[in-house]
């Protein structure tokens, strides 16, 4: 049913109308279901997306970009520096609207940029820190998938990384207790 209404929406736009926001919201809302494939215009989304003052509709714009980081980070269907200026993109919007499970997310997708970067010291900071906000926010199903994504990311076990990369934190200096 949502599918359809989403459907229904998208036909009832305007053609070749110039995208915004509400426009953009709708079309990523209906990506997100299909699976497998991408809308047509997903580079124009994008494009728009990046290009878009974001003042006015700040909520609808970091859901939009939300939705397609966790749709397409881990594919090859955006190229790595669309993804980069993706994820600086949703940074700079999320430190305008300081929402928990976006915070998480922001800590994933940075961690996924230093993963493919190399830089082993920051991708486990900032993939332990969105371990800790996933499992303090959910729980069941949404844990579940969340552990998952670590796994196809990263080829980590999101239990064991957690327990290692905890000790780690444990035992290092910001913990050391003085007398």
């Amino acid at each position: 049913m949502y599918f359809h209404e989403l459907e229904g929406i998208r036909t009832s736009l305007p053609a070749n109308s110039p995208l915004n926001i509400y426009s953009i919201i709708i079309n990523v809302l209906y990506d997100e279901l299909l699976e497998n494939t991408a809308i047509e215009s997903l580079q124009q989304i994008i494009n728009t997306l990046l290009s878009l003052d974001f003042s006015l509709g700040a909520f609808y714009y970091i859901h939009a970009l939300d939705i397609i980081l966790d749709k397409y980070l881990l594919t090859n269907l955006i190229s790595e520096e669309t993804k980069l200026k993706l994820v600086n993109r949703f940074i700079q919007v999320l430190n305008h609207t300081p929402i928990k499970p976006l915070l998480m997310k922001k800590y994933f997708y940075q961690s996924y940029l230093s993963y493919i970067n190399n830089n082993q010291v920051e991708f486990e900071e900032l993939l332990l820190l969105s371990s800790i906000n996933l499992i303090t926010i959910y729980n069941g199903k949404q844990l579940q998938k969340g552990k998952e994504k670590v796994q196809k990311a990263f080829d980590y076990d999101f239990d064991e990384f957690l327990i290692n990369a905890s000790k780690k934190v444990f035992t290092s200096s910001l913990f050391e207790i003085k007398e």
